[in-house]
Protein backbone atom coordinates (compact mmCIF):
# COMPACT_ATOMS: atom_id res chain seq x y z
CA UNK A 1 0.00 0.00 0.00
CA UNK A 2 1.13 3.55 -0.43
CA UNK A 3 2.07 5.62 2.04
CA UNK A 4 3.56 9.59 1.06
CA UNK A 5 6.46 10.49 2.60
CA UNK A 6 6.00 13.74 3.68
CA UNK A 7 9.76 13.71 5.38
CA UNK A 8 12.87 13.26 3.42
CA UNK A 9 16.70 13.08 3.28
CA UNK A 10 18.07 15.46 0.43
CA UNK A 11 19.70 12.55 -0.60
CA UNK A 12 16.19 10.92 -1.65
CA UNK A 13 14.92 14.24 -2.70
CA UNK A 14 18.38 14.72 -5.64
CA UNK A 15 17.67 11.50 -6.94
CA UNK A 16 13.73 12.18 -7.12
CA UNK A 17 14.44 14.74 -8.95
CA UNK A 18 17.43 13.02 -10.80
CA UNK A 19 14.33 10.09 -12.38
CA UNK A 20 11.80 13.09 -13.16
CA UNK A 21 14.93 14.72 -15.47
CA UNK A 22 15.49 11.21 -17.12
CA UNK A 23 11.84 10.76 -17.56
CA UNK A 24 11.76 13.89 -19.13
CA UNK A 25 14.69 13.41 -21.65
CA UNK A 26 13.86 9.72 -22.43
CA UNK A 27 11.77 9.99 -26.06
CA UNK A 28 10.63 5.98 -26.09
CA UNK A 29 8.29 4.76 -23.91
CA UNK A 30 10.12 1.72 -22.53
CA UNK A 31 13.20 3.96 -21.56
CA UNK A 32 10.85 5.95 -19.25
CA UNK A 33 9.84 3.25 -17.78
CA UNK A 34 12.88 1.20 -17.13
CA UNK A 35 13.77 4.50 -15.54
CA UNK A 36 10.60 4.53 -13.15
CA UNK A 37 11.69 0.64 -12.40
CA UNK A 38 15.39 1.81 -11.82
CA UNK A 39 13.98 4.29 -8.99
CA UNK A 40 11.09 1.87 -7.43
CA UNK A 41 12.28 2.28 -3.87
CA UNK A 42 12.24 6.21 -3.76
CA UNK A 43 9.45 6.94 -2.18
CA UNK A 44 9.85 10.34 -2.73
CA UNK A 45 9.60 10.33 -6.18
CA UNK A 46 6.25 8.06 -5.71
CA UNK A 47 4.78 10.96 -3.95
CA UNK A 48 5.60 14.11 -5.84
CA UNK A 49 3.88 11.95 -8.79
CA UNK A 50 0.89 11.33 -6.96
CA UNK A 51 0.48 14.62 -6.27
CA UNK A 52 0.99 15.57 -9.90
CA UNK A 53 -1.22 13.05 -11.23
CA UNK A 54 -3.95 12.32 -8.42
CA UNK A 55 -7.23 14.21 -10.08
CA UNK A 56 -8.93 14.42 -6.77
CA UNK A 57 -6.66 16.90 -5.26
CA UNK A 58 -7.20 20.54 -6.93
CA UNK A 59 -4.83 23.25 -6.04
CA UNK A 60 -7.06 26.40 -7.14
CA UNK A 61 -4.24 28.59 -8.88
CA UNK A 62 -4.36 29.62 -12.27
CA UNK A 63 -1.14 31.48 -13.01
CA UNK A 64 2.02 30.24 -10.75
CA UNK A 65 3.89 33.65 -9.79
CA UNK A 66 7.50 33.78 -11.03
CA UNK A 67 9.86 34.74 -8.61
CA UNK A 68 13.85 34.72 -8.93
CA UNK A 69 14.96 31.18 -7.61
CA UNK A 70 17.46 30.79 -4.25
CA UNK A 71 21.01 30.08 -4.73
CA UNK A 72 21.08 26.79 -2.21
CA UNK A 73 21.06 23.32 -2.16
CA UNK A 74 18.17 20.80 -2.18
CA UNK A 75 16.54 21.69 0.77
CA UNK A 76 14.68 18.87 3.01
CA UNK A 77 12.43 21.36 4.62
CA UNK A 78 10.90 22.76 1.45
CA UNK A 79 9.94 19.51 0.63
CA UNK A 80 7.80 19.16 3.51
CA UNK A 81 6.86 22.66 3.26
CA UNK A 82 6.11 22.12 -0.40
CA UNK A 83 3.32 18.79 0.84
CA UNK A 84 2.24 20.87 3.74
CA UNK A 85 1.28 23.67 0.54
CA UNK A 86 -0.47 21.15 -1.33
CA UNK A 87 -2.79 19.67 1.44
CA UNK A 88 -3.73 23.14 2.37
CA UNK A 89 -4.41 24.06 -1.36
CA UNK A 90 -6.46 21.08 -1.74
CA UNK A 91 -8.91 21.23 1.19
CA UNK A 92 -9.26 25.28 0.72
CA UNK A 93 -7.54 25.96 3.94
CA UNK A 94 -6.07 28.70 1.48
CA UNK A 95 -8.53 30.63 -0.08
CA UNK A 96 -7.34 34.46 0.01
CA UNK A 97 -3.91 35.40 -2.35
CA UNK A 98 -3.35 31.89 -2.91
CA UNK A 99 -0.55 33.22 -5.35
CA UNK A 100 1.32 35.29 -2.66
CA UNK A 101 0.91 32.46 -0.45
CA UNK A 102 2.74 30.35 -3.45
CA UNK A 103 5.33 33.02 -4.44
CA UNK A 104 6.53 33.29 -0.37
CA UNK A 105 7.23 29.53 -1.08
CA UNK A 106 9.20 29.51 -4.11
CA UNK A 107 11.72 32.43 -3.08
CA UNK A 108 12.90 29.42 -0.60
CA UNK A 109 13.52 27.16 -3.70
CA UNK A 110 16.48 26.70 -5.80
CA UNK A 111 16.08 26.67 -9.39
CA UNK A 112 15.36 22.63 -9.66
CA UNK A 113 12.79 23.10 -6.65
CA UNK A 114 10.79 25.61 -8.22
CA UNK A 115 11.14 23.64 -11.83
CA UNK A 116 9.41 20.97 -10.39
CA UNK A 117 7.28 22.22 -7.73
CA UNK A 118 6.03 24.41 -10.62
CA UNK A 119 4.82 21.73 -12.66
CA UNK A 120 3.13 20.15 -10.18
CA UNK A 121 1.35 22.82 -8.97
CA UNK A 122 0.26 23.23 -12.65
CA UNK A 123 -0.33 19.95 -12.72
CA UNK A 124 1.54 18.97 -15.85
CA UNK A 125 4.81 17.49 -15.60
CA UNK A 126 5.58 17.32 -18.74
CA UNK A 127 7.69 14.05 -18.76
CA UNK A 128 5.77 12.18 -21.65
CA UNK A 129 3.60 9.70 -19.49
CA UNK A 130 -0.06 9.89 -17.78
CA UNK A 131 -1.54 8.12 -14.45
CA UNK A 132 -2.19 5.32 -16.04
CA UNK A 133 1.42 4.44 -17.73
CA UNK A 134 2.92 5.61 -14.00
CA UNK A 135 0.41 2.60 -12.34
CA UNK A 136 1.02 0.12 -14.97
CA UNK A 137 5.09 0.55 -13.32
CA UNK A 138 4.13 1.16 -9.97
CA UNK A 139 0.71 -0.61 -9.51
CA UNK A 140 -2.36 1.17 -8.75
CA UNK A 141 -1.25 3.94 -6.04
CA UNK A 142 -2.64 7.01 -8.64
CA UNK A 143 -6.52 7.30 -7.93
CA UNK A 144 -8.29 7.16 -11.44
CA UNK A 145 -11.34 8.64 -12.12
CA UNK A 146 -13.30 6.50 -14.44
CA UNK A 147 -17.11 6.70 -15.51
CA UNK A 148 -19.03 3.85 -18.44
CA UNK A 149 -17.99 3.46 -21.57
CA UNK A 150 -19.94 2.47 -25.08
CA UNK A 151 -18.27 -0.11 -27.14
CA UNK A 152 -18.88 0.64 -30.93
CA UNK A 153 -20.76 -1.18 -33.28
CA UNK A 154 -19.04 -1.94 -36.64
CA UNK A 155 -21.75 -3.11 -38.67
CA UNK A 156 -24.65 -0.21 -38.38
CA UNK A 157 -27.10 -1.87 -40.46
CA UNK A 158 -27.55 -4.59 -37.63
CA UNK A 159 -27.52 -7.38 -40.06
CA UNK A 160 -24.40 -8.94 -39.60
CA UNK A 161 -24.67 -12.15 -37.05
CA UNK A 162 -21.88 -11.55 -34.82
CA UNK A 163 -22.90 -7.82 -34.31
CA UNK A 164 -26.63 -9.36 -33.47
CA UNK A 165 -25.04 -11.51 -30.74
CA UNK A 166 -23.72 -8.29 -29.68
CA UNK A 167 -26.47 -6.91 -29.06
CA UNK A 168 -28.15 -6.81 -25.24
CA UNK A 169 -31.15 -8.89 -25.16
CA UNK A 170 -33.31 -6.43 -23.95
CA UNK A 171 -32.13 -2.84 -24.66
CA UNK A 172 -33.50 1.31 -25.19
CA UNK A 173 -31.76 3.89 -28.00
CA UNK A 174 -31.04 7.21 -27.33
CA UNK A 175 -29.44 9.89 -29.42
CA UNK A 176 -25.85 10.30 -29.63
CA UNK A 177 -25.16 13.61 -28.29
CA UNK A 178 -21.90 15.97 -29.83
CA UNK A 179 -21.32 17.45 -26.95
CA UNK A 180 -18.92 17.07 -23.85
CA UNK A 181 -19.07 14.47 -21.54
CA UNK A 182 -19.42 15.40 -17.90
CA UNK A 183 -20.28 14.71 -14.07
CA UNK A 184 -22.41 16.46 -11.45
CA UNK A 185 -22.10 14.96 -8.10
CA UNK A 186 -24.49 16.19 -5.80
CA UNK A 187 -24.34 14.81 -2.01
CA UNK A 188 -26.58 14.46 0.66
CA UNK A 189 -25.87 17.47 2.85
CA UNK A 190 -26.17 19.16 -1.21
CA UNK A 191 -22.93 19.70 -2.33
CA UNK A 192 -22.74 20.10 -6.04
CA UNK A 193 -19.41 19.66 -7.84
CA UNK A 194 -19.20 19.32 -11.75
CA UNK A 195 -15.69 17.72 -13.49
CA UNK A 196 -15.02 15.51 -16.45
CA UNK A 197 -14.89 11.82 -17.18
CA UNK A 198 -11.60 12.07 -16.42
CA UNK A 199 -12.54 13.63 -13.33
CA UNK A 200 -10.74 16.95 -13.78
CA UNK A 201 -13.21 19.89 -12.12
CA UNK A 202 -15.22 22.28 -14.30
CA UNK A 203 -16.44 25.67 -12.94
CA UNK A 204 -17.82 28.73 -14.04
CA UNK A 205 -21.46 27.01 -15.17
CA UNK A 206 -23.44 29.25 -12.32
CA UNK A 207 -26.55 28.58 -13.50
CA UNK A 208 -26.44 24.55 -13.80
CA UNK A 209 -24.83 24.47 -10.55
CA UNK A 210 -27.59 27.32 -9.14
CA UNK A 211 -30.17 24.70 -10.84
CA UNK A 212 -28.52 21.44 -9.48
CA UNK A 213 -28.12 22.50 -5.69
CA UNK A 214 -31.88 23.57 -6.02
CA UNK A 215 -34.15 21.38 -7.63
CA UNK A 216 -31.83 17.58 -8.05
CA UNK A 217 -32.16 15.18 -5.38
CA UNK A 218 -28.76 15.11 -3.52
CA UNK A 219 -26.44 11.39 -2.63
CA UNK A 220 -26.65 10.88 -6.63
CA UNK A 221 -24.33 11.41 -9.27
CA UNK A 222 -26.08 12.47 -12.87
CA UNK A 223 -24.13 11.26 -15.82
CA UNK A 224 -24.54 13.60 -19.62
CA UNK A 225 -23.29 15.92 -21.98
CA UNK A 226 -23.02 19.54 -21.72
CA UNK A 227 -23.94 21.31 -25.18
CA UNK A 228 -24.24 24.78 -26.69
CA UNK A 229 -27.52 26.13 -26.40
CA UNK A 230 -27.91 26.64 -29.80
CA UNK A 231 -27.81 22.86 -30.47
CA UNK A 232 -31.55 22.05 -29.72
CA UNK A 233 -32.50 25.06 -32.19
CA UNK A 234 -30.63 23.65 -34.64
CA UNK A 235 -31.78 20.36 -34.75
CA UNK A 236 -35.56 21.43 -34.32
CA UNK A 237 -35.29 23.71 -37.89
CA UNK A 238 -33.63 20.24 -39.46
CA UNK A 239 -36.78 17.77 -37.83
CA UNK A 240 -38.40 20.31 -39.52
CA UNK A 241 -37.08 20.57 -42.69
CA UNK A 242 -36.36 16.33 -42.28
CA UNK A 243 -34.42 16.05 -46.05
CA UNK A 244 -32.82 13.01 -45.08
CA UNK A 245 -29.04 12.14 -44.85
CA UNK A 246 -26.59 13.08 -42.42
CA UNK A 247 -25.77 16.32 -41.55
CA UNK A 248 -23.29 17.69 -38.95
CA UNK A 249 -22.53 21.11 -37.27
CA UNK A 250 -18.42 20.54 -35.72
CA UNK A 251 -19.07 24.25 -34.55
CA UNK A 252 -21.42 23.72 -32.07
CA UNK A 253 -19.20 20.96 -30.59
CA UNK A 254 -16.36 23.24 -30.58
CA UNK A 255 -18.46 25.99 -28.85
CA UNK A 256 -19.47 23.72 -25.93
CA UNK A 257 -15.48 22.19 -25.28
CA UNK A 258 -14.21 26.12 -25.63
CA UNK A 259 -16.64 26.81 -23.17
CA UNK A 260 -15.81 24.09 -20.92
CA UNK A 261 -12.22 24.82 -20.13
CA UNK A 262 -12.47 28.69 -20.42
CA UNK A 263 -12.04 31.36 -17.23
CA UNK A 264 -15.46 32.75 -17.95
CA UNK A 265 -18.13 33.02 -14.54
CA UNK A 266 -21.12 32.39 -15.74
CA UNK A 267 -20.89 29.68 -18.89
CA UNK A 268 -23.94 29.28 -21.22
CA UNK A 269 -24.96 25.40 -21.70
CA UNK A 270 -27.55 23.07 -21.31
CA UNK A 271 -26.52 19.77 -19.10
CA UNK A 272 -28.05 16.64 -21.01
CA UNK A 273 -28.82 13.85 -18.57
CA UNK A 274 -28.56 10.58 -19.63
CA UNK A 275 -27.65 8.72 -16.67
CA UNK A 276 -27.93 8.57 -12.52
CA UNK A 277 -26.20 6.29 -9.97
CA UNK A 278 -26.41 6.65 -6.68
CA UNK A 279 -23.49 8.05 -4.68
CA UNK A 280 -23.11 5.31 -2.20
CA UNK A 281 -22.79 3.06 -5.65
CA UNK A 282 -20.31 5.42 -7.26
CA UNK A 283 -18.06 5.49 -4.17
CA UNK A 284 -17.80 1.93 -3.83
CA UNK A 285 -17.99 0.70 -7.94
CA UNK A 286 -20.35 -1.37 -6.65
CA UNK A 287 -23.56 -1.35 -8.26
CA UNK A 288 -26.50 -3.36 -8.88
CA UNK A 289 -29.57 -0.89 -9.76
CA UNK A 290 -29.99 -1.56 -13.55
CA UNK A 291 -30.51 0.56 -16.31
CA UNK A 292 -33.95 0.19 -16.37
CA UNK A 293 -34.75 0.85 -12.65
CA UNK A 294 -32.48 3.86 -13.55
CA UNK A 295 -34.77 5.22 -16.52
CA UNK A 296 -37.67 5.17 -13.84
CA UNK A 297 -36.07 7.68 -11.88
CA UNK A 298 -34.62 9.69 -14.82
CA UNK A 299 -38.62 9.85 -16.52
CA UNK A 300 -40.58 9.68 -13.09
CA UNK A 301 -38.03 11.79 -10.82
CA UNK A 302 -35.77 14.14 -12.50
CA UNK A 303 -37.46 14.66 -15.81
CA UNK A 304 -40.46 16.98 -14.04
CA UNK A 305 -37.18 19.18 -12.10
CA UNK A 306 -35.01 19.68 -15.34
CA UNK A 307 -38.16 20.98 -17.51
CA UNK A 308 -38.50 23.54 -15.04
CA UNK A 309 -34.96 24.69 -15.83
CA UNK A 310 -33.34 26.41 -18.70
CA UNK A 311 -29.85 24.63 -18.12
CA UNK A 312 -30.63 20.92 -17.78
CA UNK A 313 -32.68 18.27 -19.95
CA UNK A 314 -33.17 14.36 -19.72
CA UNK A 315 -31.94 12.54 -22.70
CA UNK A 316 -35.03 11.09 -23.77
CA UNK A 317 -35.21 6.94 -23.79
CA UNK A 318 -37.21 4.77 -26.50
CA UNK A 319 -39.13 2.23 -25.60
CA UNK A 320 -37.58 -1.41 -24.92
CA UNK A 321 -36.65 -3.63 -27.85
CA UNK A 322 -35.20 -6.87 -28.57
CA UNK A 323 -32.28 -8.52 -29.88
CA UNK A 324 -34.40 -11.42 -31.57
CA UNK A 325 -36.97 -9.52 -33.25
CA UNK A 326 -35.52 -8.58 -36.57
CA UNK A 327 -38.66 -5.74 -36.61
CA UNK A 328 -37.15 -4.00 -33.93
CA UNK A 329 -33.32 -4.22 -35.11
CA UNK A 330 -34.79 -2.76 -38.83
CA UNK A 331 -36.66 0.11 -36.31
CA UNK A 332 -33.63 0.95 -34.89
CA UNK A 333 -31.88 1.34 -38.11
CA UNK A 334 -34.41 3.58 -39.22
CA UNK A 335 -34.28 5.91 -35.94
CA UNK A 336 -30.27 5.93 -35.99
CA UNK A 337 -30.85 7.32 -40.03
CA UNK A 338 -33.86 10.19 -38.87
CA UNK A 339 -31.36 10.66 -36.25
CA UNK A 340 -28.28 11.10 -37.98
CA UNK A 341 -30.56 13.42 -40.82
CA UNK A 342 -32.06 15.64 -37.72
CA UNK A 343 -27.82 16.25 -36.81
CA UNK A 344 -27.94 14.31 -33.83
CA UNK A 345 -23.97 11.93 -33.84
CA UNK A 346 -25.46 8.98 -33.63
CA UNK A 347 -27.70 6.69 -31.64
CA UNK A 348 -26.66 4.93 -28.52
CA UNK A 349 -28.23 1.30 -27.39
CA UNK A 350 -28.16 0.56 -23.56
CA UNK A 351 -28.75 -2.76 -21.63
CA UNK A 352 -31.86 -2.63 -19.91
CA UNK A 353 -30.68 -5.03 -17.51
CA UNK A 354 -27.22 -4.14 -16.39
CA UNK A 355 -25.80 -2.15 -13.40
CA UNK A 356 -23.52 0.90 -14.29
CA UNK A 357 -19.93 0.15 -15.20
CA UNK A 358 -17.08 2.03 -14.59
CA UNK A 359 -15.35 0.66 -17.70
CA UNK A 360 -16.06 0.66 -21.20
CA UNK A 361 -18.55 -1.87 -21.71
CA UNK A 362 -21.03 -4.12 -24.09
CA UNK A 363 -23.95 -3.30 -22.26
CA UNK A 364 -23.69 -0.03 -23.42
CA UNK A 365 -22.54 0.23 -27.40
CA UNK A 366 -22.87 3.23 -29.82
CA UNK A 367 -23.80 3.51 -33.50
CA UNK A 368 -21.92 6.07 -35.62
CA UNK A 369 -20.85 6.21 -39.00
CA UNK A 370 -17.08 7.55 -38.22
CA UNK A 371 -16.12 6.51 -34.60
CA UNK A 372 -13.43 8.57 -32.98
CA UNK A 373 -10.87 6.81 -30.44
CA UNK A 374 -8.91 8.10 -27.76
CA UNK A 375 -5.12 6.58 -27.94
CA UNK A 376 -1.86 7.32 -26.48
CA UNK A 377 0.65 8.85 -27.69
CA UNK A 378 4.54 6.82 -27.36
CA UNK A 379 6.30 8.94 -29.45
CA UNK A 380 6.53 11.36 -32.54
CA UNK A 381 8.22 10.92 -35.92
CA UNK A 382 9.46 13.64 -38.08
CA UNK A 383 7.80 14.64 -41.15
CA UNK A 384 9.80 14.24 -44.47
CA UNK A 385 10.26 16.75 -47.32
CA UNK A 386 8.64 19.94 -46.48
CA UNK A 387 7.60 18.88 -43.33
CA UNK A 388 11.04 18.07 -41.81
CA UNK A 389 11.25 19.69 -38.58
CA UNK A 390 7.76 19.13 -37.45
CA UNK A 391 5.64 16.05 -36.42
CA UNK A 392 4.82 13.60 -39.54
CA UNK A 393 3.11 10.86 -37.48
CA UNK A 394 2.11 10.03 -33.79
CA UNK A 395 3.38 6.85 -32.91
CA UNK A 396 -0.09 5.28 -30.48
CA UNK A 397 -0.89 2.45 -28.86
CA UNK A 398 -3.88 1.37 -29.80
CA UNK A 399 -5.09 -2.47 -27.51
CA UNK A 400 -1.85 -3.22 -27.68
CA UNK A 401 -1.01 -2.83 -31.61
CA UNK A 402 1.44 0.11 -32.10
CA UNK A 403 0.07 2.24 -35.07
CA UNK A 404 1.15 5.60 -36.78
CA UNK A 405 -1.93 8.10 -36.74
CA UNK A 406 -2.06 10.78 -39.23
CA UNK A 407 -1.26 14.54 -38.26
CA UNK A 408 -4.96 15.40 -39.65
CA UNK A 409 -5.96 18.38 -38.26
CA UNK A 410 -3.08 19.22 -36.65
CA UNK A 411 -1.80 22.62 -37.30
CA UNK A 412 1.91 23.74 -38.24
CA UNK A 413 2.07 25.43 -35.32
CA UNK A 414 1.20 22.26 -33.30
CA UNK A 415 3.14 19.91 -35.59
CA UNK A 416 6.53 21.83 -35.08
CA UNK A 417 6.16 22.74 -31.41
CA UNK A 418 5.39 18.75 -30.72
CA UNK A 419 8.47 18.01 -32.61
CA UNK A 420 10.69 20.27 -30.57
CA UNK A 421 8.87 19.62 -27.46
CA UNK A 422 7.64 16.19 -27.38
CA UNK A 423 6.51 15.87 -23.79
CA UNK A 424 4.15 17.87 -24.50
CA UNK A 425 1.92 15.47 -26.18
CA UNK A 426 3.36 11.98 -25.35
CA UNK A 427 2.28 10.52 -22.54
CA UNK A 428 -0.91 12.50 -22.89
CA UNK A 429 -4.04 11.08 -24.91
CA UNK A 430 -5.37 12.24 -28.04
CA UNK A 431 -9.07 11.74 -30.26
CA UNK A 432 -8.75 10.16 -33.42
CA UNK A 433 -11.12 9.62 -36.30
CA UNK A 434 -11.14 6.34 -37.83
CA UNK A 435 -13.52 4.86 -40.77
CA UNK A 436 -13.62 0.97 -38.86
CA UNK A 437 -11.21 -1.04 -37.46
CA UNK A 438 -9.98 -4.26 -39.37
CA UNK A 439 -7.54 -6.93 -39.17
CA UNK A 440 -3.82 -6.34 -39.39
CA UNK A 441 -1.33 -9.03 -41.55
CA UNK A 442 -0.85 -10.66 -38.38
CA UNK A 443 -4.03 -10.55 -36.95
CA UNK A 444 -3.84 -7.28 -34.73
CA UNK A 445 -6.52 -4.70 -34.84
CA UNK A 446 -5.80 -1.66 -36.69
CA UNK A 447 -7.92 1.91 -37.38
CA UNK A 448 -8.81 2.21 -40.97
CA UNK A 449 -7.95 5.92 -41.98
CA UNK A 450 -7.35 6.79 -38.80
CA UNK A 451 -6.38 10.67 -38.22
CA UNK A 452 -5.64 12.79 -35.55
CA UNK A 453 -8.76 15.30 -34.41
CA UNK A 454 -7.32 16.79 -31.28
CA UNK A 455 -5.76 16.43 -27.54
CA UNK A 456 -7.82 15.51 -25.22
CA UNK A 457 -7.38 18.12 -22.61
CA UNK A 458 -9.92 16.44 -19.61
CA UNK A 459 -7.51 13.10 -19.81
Amino acid sequence: MFTIKRQAEVGEIRDAFHALEGVEAERSTKGKNQILIDHQDNRVLKTLLYYAFNKYMQYYIKQVPEVEPAIRDISAENYTAFLTLLDHLSSRQVVSDIPGRVAEFLKKCNTQEQKWYIRILKRSLEIGMAEKAINKVYGSFIPVYEVQLADKVKDVTLTDVKTIKRLPERFVVQYKIDGYRLNIHKSESGNVSICTRSGLPVNGYTQVERDAREFLPGGAVYDGEMVSPKLFAWIEQNMLQDKGGKIADRSLFTEAVSKVFSHETNKGGIFNIFDVVKESEWISRKASETYGSRILTLNEGIRPIAEQTASMRVVPTSRIFYRDNPDDLAEVVRIFHKFLSWGWEGLMIKAVDAPYEWKRTKNLLKLKLMDTADLSVLSVLEGTGQGAGMVGKLVCDYKGTILNIGIGRMTAEEKRAYWEHPNQIIGKTIEVSYQAESVGRNGEPVLDFAMYKGLRSDK
